[in-house]
């Protein structure tokens, strides 16, 4: 009997050491999901000031098409 009990209790700690990670895992996977966000709007900010740092188009028609496309903007 008692060594049922002591089985039990054992069991018990372990399914709440596997809960506590769970929650940690949680934690960390949320943790690196705001991390790539991040990265993402960082990334998007570069973009953009790379952009704005660019003033002078290429003369001709294809390089007003690729300084379009390299500006985000539309094909009329």
């Amino acid at each position: 009997m008692t060594a049922r009990l002591g089985e039990a209790e054992r069991l018990d700690r372990i399914e709440d050491e596997i809960e506590r990670l769970a929650e940690r895992v949680d934690l960390l996977v949320s943790a690196i999901g705001a991390a790539y966000a991040a990265a993402a709007d960082g990334d998007q900010d570069e973009r953009r000031a790379r952009r704005a740092r660019c003033v002078r188009p290429v003369r001709g028609r294809r390089g007003v098409r690729a300084w379009r496309r390299f500006r985000g903007e539309t094909e009329r």
